[in-house]
């Protein structure tokens, strides 16, 4: 059995379902520089998988296919032996978060969004998990400020 990598949820959304049917709760996690997806809930009644996939994977898969024919069969391969349902409801969140955008006058062929590396260096640096840093160095020097040393008088 894969190991499950070591994730930190960064960001919960939800949105529908290609088909408009019910809502998906999704998590966009991350693990060092790698960033994942994974469906967490669906409203209507389909199984899924709730495996983290990486960014990196998907953007694999999907660069393999020609401009424009991006559909959800195109994810199956990230699932093999998983539930039908998962490639569908990943692709609605990839549209969802603007890194895959339909083709204009095809509503089911999408293709990757063309700043789609722009939109996950933005997911990255504006994850909860970055500002937590930054707002721990802020903290941690104005302690470091506000301490004085007792008066010897």
């Amino acid at each position: 059995m894969k190991q499950e990598p070591n994730v930190s949820v960064i960001k919960t959304a939800k949105c529908p379902t290609l088909s408009g049917k019910s809502t998906l709760t999704y998590h966009i996690g991350q693990s060092g520089d790698e960033l994942f997806i994974k469906v967490s809930a669906n409203t209507g009644g389909g199984f899924f998988n709730e495996e983290w996939i990486s960014l990196d994977r998907i953007r694999e898969v999907l660069e393999k296919q020609a401009e424009g024919t991006i559909t959800a069969v195109a994810l199956y391969p990230l699932f093999r032996g998983k539930s039908a349902n998962t490639p569908a409801f990943l692709l609605a969140v990839l549209i969802h978060e603007q890194l895959v955008e339909t083709v204009e006058g095809k509503r089911l062929r999408h293709a990757l969004a063309g700043d789609y590396l722009i939109k996950i260096k933005h997911l990255i640096n504006h994850s909860p998990r970055h500002q937590k840093v930054r707002v721990a160095k802020t903290t941690a020097k104005k302690r470091t400020a506000s301490r004085k040393k007792p008066s010897a008088g």
